[in-house]
């Protein structure tokens, strides 16, 4: 049987291989670190082992010592930048995950410690048990770098929240049993091997003076981070530029920042054979707008194919959904490299290393996360077209938490004030043009809001799955073309036309825009705007003549006629991220609210419990109306790729 360390180093020397060309260590090199720190963590557990009453939790505790200090010595070989307090808690978490196999040892390694002459025992089994540990999460480690490697991320990027999540799924992955088994043999032969020993946090001797040397120092000059926020009615896309300084990244002196929204829109050609002005195969994003927007000849076109993603793998639709986003993520490629990459100074591209960021949400699994990725390299998101690593971890949420930090500082004191001495709970909602995304999220007691890796977890969302009315901003759209052919003020016939040719839906979403303008200003709408193009026909009969003055959207009509199904489902989709899991409403602490639907002006409202049938008691958030964030972003649709974009500060 092959030795599984040995096989987990080659495998990773081979990665490395592959990407870099050459190996910076031999196999026996990271072999050896690892069986030193293992056998080291068997010294220190015997001695743990003589404490009457704590061999077990104390033992634990060496363990978890001993892994951070063999990662942290194995990242600084490799000069891989991760900071202690992510590799302490990549320990810690590992530990965690590993402890059900080996609950019932602990359990009678602190039972015997207790009992007269149970002690001698004990101090071997701890000793025998760190052994195991410390050996298992060097395979660990290597088989979890072979994961972040293969799939393009960027493990110096990457949150000790993120590290911890792909650490979990390689534990998963790798038997501790048959890890043991092997673990086992080498334990024998420990005192060949020698030992290292543990480092602690003010510890300033040479090995680790070196490994802070190499660790470092970074083998490029600049770092280009891209930031792609996926919509079903608009994207966005944004890049900002990083140069080493000498001691730490800032931003970069030439001016390559970027910030961009397009439409999530595509024109072909072959669905407009008889308009004379889809002249080429296919138009996208921004190409589009004329397009759709000509009032003498509408294009139709292909909008909200993001769902599509997330039905039955396979299917035609979600097979459609993903043609379709590679045509569009291969248009955001050709902009990215005409309106950044081509622009950059020769000096920079000559050291340079490109990570393309894609902000997920929360509630998109494995295969959607891994979907994204192969999109986007099918689209020319790829190394030799200078995307050097691309990072799918970031969702939405933590990519709002941290923009909160970096662009709004006094939201760091009140947030890190907020929670007192419990867990902090925080509402993330993000209301997109076709789907709405509801988390409730658990802020541990033990780190500050903006500390650097985190324990931040989600605990309930929604929605869970694909539901036909996921609450996007489209549906308020709907809404408002229903009461206005119920009214009589739009003719029906007119509607559903420009609806097929898809031309409707922008023009219904301008409306929207103008409705709330307007109502959120103290005026009521009593004009139809280009609307007014689908209140005539050929027969000359204007339905927009009863639409006037005597006949406007009022707020009243608004809120409780056009919205009020939309509001009413609003507030149960949030009660129900409460149902499961046991924490009430007045123990949330903030709620976020982004994208391009948090401009509807009756959300603020909606949140502090002052609309619907069954409204809202968030009561913290009712009491201090500081504690929603809503109405502080300079543009909500853009919040999670300037997010995901910042958070680079944070590694």
């Amino acid at each position: 049987m092959a030795n599984i360390l040995e096989t987990s180093v080659e495998k990773f020397l081979d990665q490395v291989q592959s990407l870099k060309g050459v190996r910076p260590v031999s196999t026996d090199e990271l072999v050896s670190l690892i069986k030193k720190h293992a056998a080291g963590a068997t010294v220190a557990a015997v001695a743990a082992g003589f404490i009457p009453g704590g061999a077990g939790a104390v033992a634990s505790a060496v363990g978890i010592g001993f892994i951070w200090t063999m990662y942290y010595r194995l990242c600084g070989v490799l000069k891989i930048n991760i900071s202690k307090n992510a590799l302490k808690a990549l320990a810690s978490a590992l530990i965690t995950n590993v402890l059900s196999y080996i609950a019932a040892e602990v359990a009678v390694n602190t039972v015997l410690s207790i009992i007269p002459g149970g002690v001698l025992f004990t101090s071997a089994a701890c000793g025998l048990m760190n052994y195991y540990l410390v050996y298992y999460s060097g395979v660990v480690f290597m088989n979890m770098l072979v994961r972040i490697f293969s799939v393009g991320m960027d493990v110096e990027s990457m949150t000790a929240e993120e590290l911890k999540r792909v650490q979990k799924e390689t534990v998963n992955a790798v038997s501790f049993k048959d890890v043991k088994s092997e673990a086992k043999e080498a334990y024998k032969h420990r005192k060949a091997d020698g030992t290292a020993s543990a480092m602690n946090d003010d510890d300033d001797d040479e090995n680790e003076t070196e490994n802070k040397n190499i660790v470092m120092r970074p083998d490029h000059d600049y770092e280009l981070h891209v930031a792609v926020d996926f919509g079903s009615t608009n994207s966005v896309m944004g890049a900002t530029l990083y140069e080493w300084d000498g001691d730490e990244w800032v931003t970069s002196q030439f001016d390559c920042n970027f910030m961009e929204s397009y439409p999530t829109a595509i024109v072909f050609r072959n669905e407009n054979r008889d308009n004379p002005n889809v002249e080429k195969d296919a138009y996208v994003g921004r190409e589009t707008t004329n397009l759709i927007e000509n009032q003498a000849m509408p294009a139709k076109a292909r909008v909200h194919f993001k769902p599509a993603l997330y039905e039955a793998e396979g299917s035609d639709v979600y097979n459609e959904g993903v043609a379709l986003t590679i045509t569009y993520f291969s248009y955001l490629y050709s902009e990215f490299k005409r309106e950044v990459y081509e622009r950059m100074p020769r000096e920079v591209l000559s050291s340079l290393k490109t990570t393309l960021h894609i902000s997920t949400p929360v509630r998109a699994g494995e295969s959607q996360i891994d979907l994204m990725r192969q999109i986007a390299q099918k689209s020319g998101f790829v190394p030799e077209n200078g995307i050097d690593f691309i990072n799918t971890d970031r969702n939405e949420a933590d990519c709002i938490k941290h923009l909160a930090c970096v662009s709004h500082p006094e939201v760091i004191s009140r947030m890190n004030n907020y929670g007192g001495e419990g867990d902090m709970y925080m509402l993330f909602i993000d209301i997109g043009g076709s789907t709405t995304d509801i988390e409730l999220i658990r802020q541990s007691a033990i780190r500050s809001f903006d500390e650097k890796g985190e324990p931040m977890s989600v605990i309930a969302m929604w929605p869970k799955k694909n539901i036909k009315r996921p609450l996007g901003g489209c549906e308020i759209d709907q809404a408002i073309c229903d009461y206005l052919v119920k009214g009589g003020f739009l003719l029906p016939g007119e509607v559903k036309k420009a609806l097929e040719s898809g031309n409707a839906k922008t023009r219904f979403r301008q409306f929207k825009e103008t409705i709330n303008n307007r109502l959120r200003d103290g005026m009521n709408v009593n004009n139809l705007g280009r609307l007014n193009e689908y209140a005539q026909d050929e027969d000359w009969n204007h339905a927009e003549r009863r639409f006037n003055e005597k006949t406007p959207i009022t707020p009243e009509i608004y809120e409780t006629e056009i919205c009020a199904d939309y509001i009413d489902r609003m507030i149960q989709a949030i009660k129900e991220v409460f149902m499961e899991t046991g924490v009430r409403q007045e123990q949330v602490d903030a709620v976020f609210v982004t994208g391009a639907g948090s401009k509807l002006y009756f959300i603020h409202d909606l949140l502090l419990g002052r609309m619907g049938t069954s409204p809202l008691s968030l009561k913290k958030i009712m009491e201090d109306e500081t504690r929603l964030f809503d109405r502080c972003w300079d543009d909500p649709a853009q919040c999670c790729a300037k997010g995901a974009l910042v958070s680079v500060l944070s590694v």
